[in-house]
């Protein structure tokens, strides 16, 4: 750069070298809503589809509709066992339970305002009747006649066959049934149909569905029906949920402690993390453990050699140590082994048949392990250590998982251990949720950790629940979505079809019921569709700086899980929490006077590393600490040659003022002369040239001073 711009940035920045710097103010949440009226969860599942909210579309969105949007017809609180009638006040079954009568609830509206009647469920059964390409399609087709509403609040049902469980399809939403309004989906095609915004009863509308922010924001229906036919008190809290997408544990755990998201659980965030938390912050944060109906398990694909085969999975099952394997869980101590295919809950003791667990056990013996391997023909024929398939050919497979959660990953790095133990070479892969989802949805994997044994046994408490999902009528061919049942393991067995057919016509009231309870459990574990690995303790964290009311170990009036469709009953316990919210960071422009490393500011982010003349836009207590350190100037740095310039210019000023000196020294001289003149009037004529030498002599140095400035100028747009 020459001399010259150099100059002329000097003189640009001079008369602004004393202004302060701009200050910018900024929320520590960045959400489009305000904190304080918002419960924040920290979403670890990124949806596969932002804009899809068809509730039987296999690639919905997904992000808590259950909860905030969508209702069922009744809940059960499983915390309490209370029976909650919601969009239903009852049912009843006609003598030989081939119809069903559903009575509908007065007073019930759609978020629109149009007002929810059994022609809307009626509608939603013949669409779901008459397309195959839904999910739920295939659970309401096999015993589903016809559905008809004599009145807007009457619904009845006519049954293929006798079914005393029906009404369990309209159990909360995670039954299979979700009503969907006639008035909106009735000139639709219900397949290819977005439905967003959604149209339902729930008592959240959607705000905000953001693939670029990560974010699906629910806003509060202000006119929510259940305020006035239940009451004041069936009303949420907070005006917006945000359901926040994470990129990881760590960063949860720090916006979790900054007061940026509300909740953070176990699911995902390992169980030291959320004692610490807690016990650090106890006046701030509560803390709710509840024992998951879902257990940890290895779940595999009954579709696909050698898995198909009840020995080999077997083989599986004693290759596995349970107890050692539920050491790597950090919940509390350790995770109970599982002795059966469901919880430990007081309310299933009743299905925990002593005979059963006896013979058919869940127990670690690598050496029955390698027994049955070794008849079925997996052996190690090239002594790598690792069995190939019976005809000699290499055998591997893959046990995936969903990332980000740990625990799926210690499974199944444990799992892969110990089946390599025994000579099966299993490999483990992480993948992307929705990415996992499709996989095992599909049919397209071998084994994995994630998604656990889920059954309606836990919900109902009848072993119905636990077999239902595992008919053959559900499977669908490799690279198809399952459509019903259960979505992953894919078995195909005619003697389970057969007890499932037969308790499926027996309600839990009747006198068969128990033995038929006792038989479908023990052709569940004879045929082993699923490895039941642990049970699942599950620790919700919730913050309280901003809301109260959540289900505590000291309280629990709920089931504590977010995403469980009975979770909206928590959502009318919350109120304003008391505690001052943290204040909004004021953030100012700094720069750095020397290096200065990363670190994490008082807003939780992380500034840096910055180099000598960096501009830093930081929060003002850090900018402050670093400038009291010596660090860092409000000011922007001087540039080396605006200081060399300086340096000249300084230079020049001085001989520029020496002149100065001589000419005024010169002008008294002058002042001396005239006074001289006014005395010798009479020599002014003689003198008179003397006085015109002076004064060219004058103007002579007033050149000459010019001279010298302009020469000192171009030797210092010379220089360089």
């Amino acid at each position: 750069m020459r001399k010259s711009s150099l100059l002329l940035m000097l003189l640009l920045l001079v008369p602004f070298q004393f202004l302060q710097a701009s200050l910018v103010k900024s929320t520590p949440e960045e959400l489009p809503v305000p904190r304080e009226e918002s419960l924040v969860i920290s979403g670890y599942y990124e949806p596969p589809n932002y804009e899809n909210f068809n509730p039987y579309s296999p690639t919905r969105a997904n992000v808590l509709e259950v909860v905030f949007n969508y209702e069922g017809l009744w809940y059960i609180n499983y915390a309490t066992g209370e029976v909650i009638y919601w969009l239903c006040t009852g049912w009843e079954y006609n003598n030989d339970n081939t119809q069903l009568t559903i009575h509908i609830r007065r007073g019930v509206t759609w978020n629109d305002g149009k007002p929810f009647t059994a022609k809307d469920i009626v509608f939603t059964l013949n669409m779901l009747l008459e397309n195959a390409a839904l999910t739920s399609h295939a659970m309401i087709a096999s015993y589903v006649e016809s559905a008809s509403a004599p009145d807007d609040y009457t619904v009845v049902i006519k049954l293929k066959q006798p079914y005393p469980r029906a009404h369990y399809w309209f159990r909360d939403c995670w039954s299979g049934f979700i009503t969907v309004p006639e008035h909106i989906w009735k000139d639709v095609d219900p397949v290819t149909f977005l439905n967003n915004p959604p149209v339902s009863t729930g008592p959240y509308k959607l705000y905000m569905a953001s693939s670029e922010l990560h974010m699906v924001i629910w806003e509060r229906d202000e006119n929510y029906w259940a305020k006035n036919a239940m009451g004041p008190n069936y009303f949420p809290g907070p005006k917006y949920v945000v359901y926040k997408i994470l990129p990881s544990v760590d960063i949860a755990v720090t916006e979790f402690s900054k007061g940026m998201v509300d909740e953070l659980c176990s699911a995902w965030v390992d169980w030291p993390v959320l004692k610490s938390l807690n016990n650090a912050n106890p006046e701030t944060t509560a803390l709710a453990t509840f024992t998951d109906p879902c257990l940890h398990i290895l779940r595999v694909n009954c579709q696909k050699y050698p898995f198909n085969m009840t020995e080999f999975r077997w083989a599986l099952s004693y290759a596995i140590d349970r107890v050692s394997i539920g050491r790597v869980y950090t919940e509390y101590t350790q995770a109970s082994p599982a002795k059966y295919p469901f919880p430990s809950w007081g309310s299933l003791q009743r299905y925990m048949y002593p005979d059963i667990a006896e013979k058919y056990k869940l127990e670690y013996n690598e050496a029955k392990a390698k027994e049955i391997l070794d008849s079925l023909g997996f052996r190690d024929v090239d002594g790598d250590g690792f069995r190939e398939y019976p005809n000699g050919t290499k055998f591997s497979f893959e046990i995936i998982y969903g990332a980000p959660w740990r625990v799926n990953y210690e499974y199944a790095l444990s799992m892969a251990n110990m089946l390599q133990k025994v000579g099966l070479n299993a490999l483990i892969r992480p993948l992307e949720p929705s990415t996992w989802w499709a996989m095992v949805s599909t049919g397209q994997y071998d084994a994995t950790t994630s998604g656990g044994l889920c059954t309606g046994l836990p919900y109902s408490g009848d072993m119905y629940g636990l077999v239902s999902g595992f008919h053959s009528k559900y499977v669908t061919p490799l690279g198809q979505r399952t459509t019903g049942g259960d979505w992953g393991a894919r078995l195909i067995d005619p003697e389970m079809d057969s007890i499932i057919d037969e308790i499926s016509s027996i309600g839990p009231l009747d006198p068969k019921y128990e033995e038929l309870a006792h038989r479908a459990l023990e052709v569940w574990m004879k045929k082993l569709p699923i490895i039941p690995v642990t049970d699942v303790p599950r620790s919700e964290l919730w913050n309280l700086k901003y809301w109260t009311g959540f289900p505590t170990n000291d309280n629990m009036y709920n089931m504590p899980y977010y995403w469980t469709p009975w979770w909206k009953f928590v959502l009318f316990k919350l109120k304003p929490s008391a505690i001052t919210p943290p204040p909004p960071v004021t953030y100012i422009t700094a720069y750095a006077k020397a290096s200065i490393a990363a670190f994490t500011g008082v807003d939780g982010k992380t500034y840096g590393p910055y180099s000598e003349g960096d501009a830093m836009l930081l929060p003002m207590e850090d900018a402050q600490r670093l400038v009291d350190e010596g660090k860092a100037s409000y000011s922007p740095p001087v540039p080396p040659e605006i200081g060399e310039i300086a340096e000249s210019v300084s230079e020049l000023h001085g001989k520029v003022s020496r002149l100065e000196s001589t000419l005024a020294g010169i002008s008294a001289a002058t002042t001396d002369l005239s006074g001289a003149v006014s005395d010798l009037k009479k020599s002014v004529e003689a003198l008179s040239g003397q006085i015109s030498g002076i004064i060219t002599t004058v103007a002579a140095i007033g050149i000459v001073t010019i001279i010298l400035v302009v020469a000192a100028i171009a030797m210092i747009m010379r220089k360089k």
